[in-house]
Formats: C-alpha cells, structure tokens, sequence
C-alpha cells in the first residue's frame, strides 16, 4: 500500500463511496494517482468539472441541497481563497456537509510560486461559520478525518500534502479532541501539523538530550471547540511553539492566541515559526522552507535562542 498522503486519504475516501452512492467526488481538473479507481469503478460518483473553481462550489451546493454527500478536490488556493465569497455563502451559511479537499497546502507546490502557494488558508477558513479544518499527518489522521466528517455532517476544509508520510508513533490513538501528543512533556511545547510533525519531534527529541523537557502536539483538526480543548491541556506549559507553514499573522498561533486569551491566559510566552509573508523567489521545498525558517536547522536555532532569551 502507498504511504502517498493522498493516496491514503483517497482510498480511505473510495472505501466509504463503495459502500454510499450518496457520496460524489468533484475535481476541478486536479488528479492523484488513487482517484483512477473512482473514474473507473464508480463513474457515477466521480466528474471532473475542469477549471472552474468557483463553479465547482455552487455546484458541490446544488448537490448537497439534494441529499448528496459531496467531497470537491482542487489545488489549494484555488479551492480557498479564489472561492471564498461562494464557501461563506453556498456552503457555510446553510451549514452543508460539503468537504473541500485543497491539494498541497502551504509551502508545498514551491517552484510553482506565489500562486500556488497556501499561505492564508488556515487564516480565511477559519473566519467561516461552521467550518471545520483537518491538516492530515499520517493515516491514522486521516481515518479519523474521515469518520469526523461522516459523523459531523458540517462544511470541511481538507488539507491534503503530497509525497510519503510515516505513521506516527502517537502516545495514544485517540483524536476525538481534534488532536494529541506525539510525545508527552512537562516545560515546554511545539504545536503543529502535517508534514512538520515528524520534523518537530526530532528536534524535541534532540533537546530533551540538552535537559529540556519537551511535548509535541500534532493539531489534526481546527474549529472553536477543539481550540478550547487544546488550550486547556497546554495553559501549565512555560513556554509554547507553533511551527507552521501558514502565515504567522492569521496562522495557528495567532488562533491559539486569541483562545489563550479569551480563556484568561495573559502571561504564557508563545513563539511562531512560519513565513512572515508571500515568497517571492522560486525554488524546491526544502529551499524555500530555508528561506522562511521551516528547515530542520533554522527550526532548532530559533527555538534554542527563545530557551537561553528565557532561562535568562
């Protein structure tokens, strides 16, 4: 089997269309090496309505307001913020279970530039009524992405990277908050998500063989419910870290920010590591993520240089 993040959440996604014909899968000319056995296997449940984004959510409304269980695939920016007047409105509003699937988030198409970058998404999705925003790390993610939407029946935002991804060795298999500790700590704490999981939980790992004492959550989900829960298991930790591949303005920092603060937390110490704005340059992945501070190095660097500024 595959451990291609689409694939993983694609066939996951084909199991449940076998078994519901109410299930329908839109692509807006966007494919994944998976999506072969929906055109082939169930055609009646699969249309690619081309490049027209916009289009494609009026109609993923139109089939909703039938009974129809809709699932809309394109390329990130182009499923978020080139439709977002469209989601607020034929989605959102009348609280549809439609879930958007946008491909490759963040940083991930980086020699395709600035428009295709995803920067935002995390930051105007989440201002919508009702929606609920899943950032896939492994497969257990992403079953449990899949279950919640069954079970929620509300508007979704799937972020979907692309490439290989290990299972995580997680300190319990339960997402039902929305996310969990990769690994359990007691000072200190990085929050993040897909692709920069792994990647923070060696850097903690790293640092707890210099004596400090680490957690890493992976934030699986994002809505004000989960927010809450999240605040309420990091409020004792001295310090905090986000690492994301999301502006740090409107990112998930800035979110558990607000909720820090809304749940009476003023004194906690909160650090992002993410892009500052549109990267105007082009190159592979691991380029522009050195360009932003997203590499394995510049990651471990910021981090020891906040504990000394701190222990200090």
């Amino acid at each position: 089997m595959s451990n291609d993040i689409r694939d993983i959440f694609f066939d996951g996604l084909f199991e449940l269309a076998k078994k519901d014909s109410d299930i329908i899968f839109l692509a807006a000319d966007q494919g994944a090496f998976s999506l072969a056995k929906f055109k082939e296997e169930l055609p009646k449940q699969y249309y690619n309505t081309g490049i027209s984004e916009q289009s494609l959510i009026s109609i993923c409304s139109g089939l909703a307001l039938s009974k129809k269980k809709v699932f809309a695939y394109a390329i990130a920016p182009f499923i978020t913020s080139r439709c977002f007047e469209q989601i607020k409105v034929d989605i959102c509003v009348m609280n549809l279970p439609i879930t958007l699937i946008g491909s490759g988030p963040g940083l991930c198409y980086s020699a395709d530039g600035p428009t295709h970058h995803s920067c935002e998404d995390i930051g105007i999705m989440s201002t919508l009524p009702n929606m609920n925003i899943y950032t896939l790390s492994d497969e257990s993610s992403s079953n449990f992405t899949l279950l919640d939407i069954k079970l929620k029946k509300m508007p979704s935002y799937v972020r979907l990277d692309k490439g290989n991804y290990e299972e995580l060795n997680r300190s319990s298999q339960n997402l039902s908050d929305g996310f969990n500790f990769i690994k359990k700590g007691r000072d200190y704490v990085i929050i993040t998500q897909g692709i920069y999981v792994k990647r923070a939980n060696e850097i903690a790992q790293e640092f707890e063989k210099k004596g400090y004492n680490f957690a890493v959550i992976d934030l699986v989900k994002i809505n004000p419910n989960t927010l809450n829960k999240l605040v309420d298991n990091i409020k004792n930790f001295q310090l905090i870290f986000t690492i994301e591949d999301t502006f740090i303005n409107s990112g998930i920092g800035s979110l558990i920010l607000n909720y820090l603060y809304n749940n009476g937390v003023f004194e906690k110490k909160l650090f992002k590591i993410g892009p500052e704005q549109f990267i105007q340059k082009y190159g592979n992945r691991n380029w522009i993520e050195k360009q932003v501070g997203l590499d394995a190095e510049s990651i471990r660097r910021n981090i020891q240089e906040r504990l000394l500024e701190f222990i200090s």
